[in-house]
């Protein structure tokens, strides 16, 4: 009986051991004050709790591990849900904002308001193929009238008009872009900053940094996401500081690298509780530094993502393309993403002496708050060529209420034109850059016409700092003043607002901690990403070599063979033909390793190191850059 009796007890004290910490705070949007009278609905997967935050709106309960679902109830107010894949013994930290129901009516109101220039109204969709539109009022007499067609479910490619200017009617799919994603082209990119981009190094006091790429994994494989990962040099100061992202990974850098005196650097982890440091690390000429933690397996469902749109007269040209664009990325994002909870934000900005310098829209679960506010603004203002888009960006990082927990923080910052060179303009966007990655918010440039050589490489340098990529518009719409070409070695053109949902899709897509990677994440995986020369133009043997920009279905036509696939870590390639090595990327087109195959065409690769997802085996087949997908999944313990 005495055995019995420790058993039941052994087993209590585990029942106990086992469940999910939530701890937070609950505050109201705008002012960030605590409100009254609100209670917090816990939702599980066959039980639902209420919990009372305190007179200061913290609050802290458990719950058995699994998908957890939390959202505030407050009269008059709209709650954030936060929704949590939670861990046995987790710590999770959930801020959670109230929205005022009366807020969102007034932003659709101020779409009727004049703002610079114009005047505007709109009318949001409210059923399948219904007609919406966009007035534009100028001067009085002039109108111009913008629509597009939608459904549910977002534009359709049927919905999406021609490419090209010369009517009055602006469709949701006509402006263009391309992407440059220098981690994927890294060769490439340092080539660049020895020519081409060498003298705007100085310009904007960006000087060249080393890079330590730090990849985060659960025993099982599962990727550490937003995990914090510094950077430390000998007497402990910290030298970078970043957040992993959903593949597990942390981009960290150094401005004064000592390569003949590695062993002072060393790395510090924090997850909740958890606390390690790690020592013996390369720089990423020699690799990613990948290290193993044993902590519960916990990801979150927060998906933040803000757009930051300089708003100045000179973006007259294309802003009311963008705004229908954005209307409809953020309709896809949502629609793409039920199951999680997607918050939106958006900062417009102008110009020190125009109406405003800055203008808010806080993160908030209704895209329809951000969508009207979006719509609501309109291009005026500026002047000379640079704006406050410094000022805009350390806005957007500190006055947005960006979630202490999640499994990606996106910012699309939108411009034509540079920041100021002042002193204190190029030592905010040192803090901008520095700032962003300690947050983990990656920053996602978006160049428009306008935009010159100086700019594109400051747009280059921040993506880079902050784990981003830089895209930009081009002409092939034409809409707009002259776009510049970048400089690269081929990019495809593709819709815009296709980039930005694509992008915001492998920025957070990750596998679930119960289950292995799911066949439709697979599909979701655009190969097309990685159609490009990881070399760059340095690389004498591709360098001349035709670049296919159009799509390619890798399936139909195989270069190479990898089995097993999916695999635990460990797989075979083999090709029929004369290729003699390949490149593994991830899903956000990161170049890992190069794999030089034998004489016979064939060798082993493992990646059991990296976290698990998929993977792209790149290779260059004689005539253009093709890859093929690999799927890790370890078994979880």
């Amino acid at each position: 009986m005495k055995n019995l009796t420790l058993i039941c007890f052994i087993a209590a004290a585990n029942l106990v051991i086992a469940q999910a910490n939530f701890q937070g705070n609950v505050y109201e949007m705008k002012s960030k004050n605590t409100l009254n009278n609100v209670k917090l609905m816990v939702v599980e997967e066959n039980d639902t709790t209420y919990v009372v935050p305190d007179e200061k709106g913290n609050f802290d309960f458990k719950t058995k591990p699994g998908r957890v679902k939390v959202f505030a109830i407050a009269d008059g107010y709209i709650s954030e849900l936060n929704s949590v894949n939670a861990g046995d013994g987790s710590k999770n930290v959930l801020n959670i904002g109230l929205v005022e129901e009366k807020m969102i009516s007034e932003m659709e109101v101020k779409g009727t308001r004049s703002s610079g220039h114009a005047a505007k109204s709109y009318s949001s969709p409210k059923s399948k193929s219904e007609l919406s539109e966009i007035t534009i009022r100028s001067g009085g007499s002039e109108t111009a009238t913008y629509s597009w067609t939608t459904d549910s479910e977002g534009i359709s490619k049927d919905d999406i008009g021609d490419i090209g200017g010369g009517t009055n009617t602006i469709k949701v799919g006509v402006l263009t872009a391309g992407e440059v994603n220098d981690f994927a082209k890294w060769g490439l990119w340092n080539d660049l900053n020895k020519n081409e981009f060498a003298a705007y190094s100085g310009i904007w006091k960006s000087t060249k940094k080393e890079r330590f790429c730090i990849q985060l994994t659960l025993p099982s494989g599962m990727p550490v996401i937003d995990a914090e990962v510094q950077l430390n040099d000998a007497s402990g100061s910290v030298i970078w500081s970043a957040r992993t992202d959903n593949t597990g990974k942390a981009e960290l850098w150094d401005a004064n690298f000592d390569q003949a005196n590695l062993n002072k650097y060393s790395i510090n982890t924090t997850k909740g509780d958890f606390n390690e440091s790690f020592k013996n690390l390369h720089s990423f000429s020699k690799g990613v530094n990948s290290f193993k933690i044993d902590i519960p397996c916990t990801v979150s469902d927060q998906l933040d993502i803000a757009f930051v749109v300089d708003a100045t007269g000179s973006m007259g040209d294309e802003i009311n393309y963008l705004k229908m664009d954005l209307d409809n990325v953020i309709s896809s994002i949502a629609a793409e993403n039920k199951n999680i909870n997607v918050r939106m934000a958006s900062v417009f900005y102008r110009d020190n002496g125009d109406e405003y310098v800055t203008v808010e829209s806080p993160f908030s679960s209704s895209i329809d708050l951000v969508k009207s506010f979006i719509n609501a603004n309109g291009a005026g203002g500026g002047g000379d060529y640079p704006e406050a888009a410094d000022e805009a960006l350390m806005a957007a990082l500190k006055n947005l209420n960006w979630s202490t927990s999640a499994r990606a923080r996106i910012l699309f910052w939108v411009l034509d034109a540079p920041p100021h060179k002042a002193e204190e303009n190029l030592q905010r966007l040192m803090d901008v850059s520095q700032l962003a990655a300690k947050m983990g918010i990656r920053i996602i440039p978006v160049g428009c016409s306008g935009i010159d050589k100086s700019t594109e490489f400051l747009c280059r340098s921040i993506a880079l700092a902050t784990n981003g990529t830089y895209t930009f518009l081009t002409s092939h719409s034409g809409v707009g003043g002259t776009h510049i070409e970048p400089s690269t070695d081929g990019y495809k053109v593709e819709s815009f607002r296709e980039i930005l949902v694509r992008i915001a899709r492998s920025m957070s897509i990750t596998p679930d901690c119960e289950e292995f990677i799911s066949p439709q994440q697979i599909v979701l995986i655009d190969t097309n990403l990685l159609m490009i020369n990881p070399y760059g133009i340095s690389d004498s043997l591709h360098a001349n070599q035709p670049l296919d920009t159009n799509r390619v279905d890798p399936s139909l036509e195989i270069q190479v063979l990898l089995y097993p696939n999916p695999t635990n870590g460990i797989f075979h390639i083999r090709s029929p033909k004369e290729i003699t090595e390949v490149f593994i990327a991830d899903v956000n087109g990161k170049i890992l390793e190069q794999v030089v195959l034998d004489t016979d065409r064939e060798t082993t690769c493992d990646i059991g190191r990296y976290s698990n997802g998929v993977y792209f085996v790149k290779y260059f087949n004689g005539q253009r850059w093709c890859c093929s997908r690999v799927v890790m999944q370890q078994q979880n313990n």
